[in-house]
């Protein structure tokens, strides 16, 4: 079903991922409401309830994660596409070559977009990881997260290169204990195994002076080594909203397009 972006944007925001860059959309979706009928038709769209969720705001961020992988893979080729699920539950799409990735915490969802394998993390902790630390982090890291006392923001922010190195290679997170070292010559890498490391910061960090230090609340990108920048753009909510009138007004219509050449 081809389909356009409801509204107008600068050119320089509707760039398509390539052999050397990929893309990562995020949004603030804490406040974000669905509607009863918004949940139904995006729950048919990508075959995922989201019943089992306790909390709204829960919900709420599973579903801006689906408008996200949508809203990626219409700049890329003007067309929606239905989500599968592969054995381990991670969703794709079947008729398209993009790959994409959805993380979410806190009130922050990202989707990031690559030609290759993309794994993406963000971590918006609201407490101390310091015994996650001691238990999975190699002394290498530990030194840098402590170099200057206890960091929770380093600390984090290493989680993330992890997770999203496992995603990308489709590894469960109960293989980061078995990863080698991130942080080479007292910082992070960039370059990992076979791997390139990207991040950026949010705005979700208290203060510039956290982010100056490299430290913040962080989305980060794990791609394929040939990727040589990640570009990362911010939705708004209402943004999404028009979306999802969009695509459902183009089902509908399909829909009875079908149904009167039945007849």
């Amino acid at each position: 079903m081809n389909i356009k972006i409801p509204f107008r944007r600068e050119e320089h925001f509707m760039i398509k991922p390539d052999e050397k860059t990929a893309i990562v959309l995020w949004s603030h979706a804490g406040y974000k409401v669905y509607s009863a009928e918004e949940t139904r038709f995006l729950e048919m769209w990508s075959g995922v309830k989201t019943a089992d969720y306790r909390f709204s705001r829960d919900r709420a961020l599973h579903l801006t994660g689906i408008l996200l992988a949508e809203y990626g893979a219409i700049v890329y080729d003007g067309r929606t596409h239905r989500m599968e699920k592969n054995p381990m539950g991670k969703p794709y799409y079947k008729d398209s070559g993009l790959h994409f990735n959805i993380t979410h915490s806190g009130d922050i969802v990202a989707c990031g977009f690559s030609l290759d394998p993309i794994g993406v993390d963000v971590e918006c902790p609201k407490r101390s990881i310091e015994d996650v630390v001691k238990h999975f982090f190699s002394e290498e890291e530990i030194a840098w997260i402590s170099k200057d006392g206890f960091s929770n923001d380093r600390a984090v922010l290493l989680w993330s290169y992890k997770e999203s190195y496992l995603k990308q290679k489709g590894s469960s997170v109960g293989e980061i204990k078995k990863l080698k070292p991130m942080v080479c010559e007292g910082q992070p890498v960039s370059n990992y195994e076979d791997v390139r490391l990207f991040r950026e910061y949010t705005g979700t960090a208290e203060g510039d002076s956290r982010k100056e230090s490299g430290c913040g609340h962080a989305i980060v990108a794990c791609t394929a080594p040939g990727i040589e920048k990640v570009i990362y753009r911010q939705i708004e909510a209402e943004e999404l909203s028009q979306l999802i009138k969009e695509i459902a007004g183009k089902s509908t219509a399909s829909v009875s397009a079908a149904m009167k050449m039945s007849l």
